[in-house]
């Protein structure tokens, strides 16, 4: 469920990145955003050998904290609403 909610997460914000508006946008602003994509992608990439691994433990990467990637999740949904809304402002005031 964990890694469900984090793959959503991650598209969404490579999404977002991918938008013209974001590099309006400003750094500290930004970095945050990056930084959780890559730990969530680096924490996918990591359950994902688990799930697929043979039994032996020593095919194991080393797994992120649970604690610290459902706090990357929660932040990241925060932050994305925030830049969401900006972009949208930003959108809006091209248009005019």
């Amino acid at each position: 469920m964990i890694i469900a909610k984090s793959t959503v997460l991650v598209q969404n914000m490579e999404e977002m990145q991918g938008k013209v508006e974001f590099d309006l946008l400003a750094a500290p602003l930004k970095d945050p955003l990056l930084q959780r994509c890559e730990f969530l992608s680096d924490a996918i990439a990591a359950a994902t050998v688990v799930n697929d691994a043979a039994t032996d433990p020593r095919d194991f990467p080393q797994l992120p904290d649970m604690k610290d990637v459902t706090d990357a999740i929660a932040d990241g949904k925060k932050q994305m609403a925030m830049i969401t809304n900006m972009l949208a402002q930003i959108a809006k005031m091209q248009k005019k």
